[in-house]
């Protein structure tokens, strides 16, 4: 990007043109994900940053979240952060399972049908729709359990006398996060989309 992006492009398109986009949106807690179809100015005000700052981040391509100190958090905060990602992982255990034995092979299926021009049996969801629909309402479900919990921990940042402990979960978190959304913004971008107009093409 040696220009300053177009606001008016979809978040979804700026990781597409340029994957390593995806890391300036997970520093400045933009969504490309679930939110993929927001233009770049309607996600910067979502995620309440200026559109200067973050297509200046763009062009540059390491930015880094700010320094900031929780050591006024409340055991309560605390409590909540482990709870949500019991829940979110519980969650996503179940999801993975469904698109593993119900949606991915039904969506293989429909490709292979096409590759020999045949069609392929009705599946028993009716319309690859429906699985569809429910795997991204289960996706925006997990982003905003994920973006509860960096609103929690204040960005992943380590208090300055965090120990060892401290350190490897707020350094895995946030990981663990990234590769969701990336996960998240080729199914609900790329695949999903995909998988629709292949199944619309047997009429």
């Amino acid at each position: 990007m040696e220009n300053s992006p177009n606001l008016g492009t979809a978040v979804r398109d700026l990781v597409f043109e340029k994957p390593a986009s995806a890391r300036v949106f997970e520093t400045l807690g933009i969504d490309y994900c679930c939110g993929g179809s927001q233009t770049l100015a309607e996600a910067c005000r979502a995620a309440n940053r200026s559109t200067e700052e973050v297509s200046a981040a763009l062009q540059r391509l390491d930015s880094a979240p700010s320094e900031r100190d929780w050591r006024d958090a409340s055991l309560t905060e605390l409590a909540r952060l482990q709870s949500i990602f019991e829940e979110v992982s519980a969650e996503l255990k179940a999801h993975m399972m469904k698109e593993e034995e119900l949606l991915f092979p039904y969506i293989a299926e429909m490709e292979e049908a096409a590759r020999v021009k045949r069609r392929p049996p009705a599946p028993m969801f009716g319309t690859v729709q429906n699985p569809v629909a429910a795997m991204i309402m289960e996706h925006e479900a997990a982003g905003q359990a994920f973006e509860k919990m960096r609103e929690i921990t204040k960005g992943y940042t380590v208090p300055p006398d965090g120990c060892a402990s401290y350190q490897a979960l707020y350094q895995a978190l946030p990981a663990f996060a990234a590769d969701l959304h990336q996960h998240i913004h080729l199914e609900n971008n790329i695949l999903f989309p995909r998988s629709v107009e292949l199944e619309s093409d047997f009429g």
